[in-house]
């Protein structure tokens, strides 16, 4: 399964490890600054290191996206994850609205249900 990693700060770092431990690979990374990237991960794969998502999704089709970017722009890393076809997206929080304008209404009616059965609030 193809992994694309958006964001490799602290946080995105920490799921880079987690990947390695568990034997996991990670296909691509999306970061503002790909050389700060290639600084920190100097064993990772310089060109599999994008600034451009758009770049990143011609060259690589991953099945799963983690985000670990700063709130103000994981809505937009969301919104061109599922552009492009990826259905598991592990994403820190984004707010209920948000996520209306990015899933299609099967999804949101699926997210009512399971937010019911958990008991959370879906708006």
């Amino acid at each position: 399964m193809g992994i694309v990693l958006f964001g490799c700060g602290w946080q995105g770092r920490r799921h880079v490890v987690a990947l390695q431990q568990l034997s996991v690979k990670l296909d691509c990374i999306v970061d503002v600054n790909p050389d700060g990237v290639h600084r920190s991960l100097p064993d990772y794969q310089k060109e599999n290191i994008y600034s451009d998502s758009d770049l990143c999704f011609a060259n690589h089709h991953p099945e799963m996206a983690i985000i670990a970017t700063n709130s103000s722009s994981r809505l937009d890393c969301v919104k061109k994850c599922v552009d492009h076809g990826i259905k598991k997206i592990f994403c820190g929080a984004i707010t209920s609205a948000d996520y209306r304008k990015v899933l299609p209404p099967f999804a949101i009616r699926q997210f009512a249900r399971f937010a019911e059965f958990a008991k959370l609030s879906p708006h």
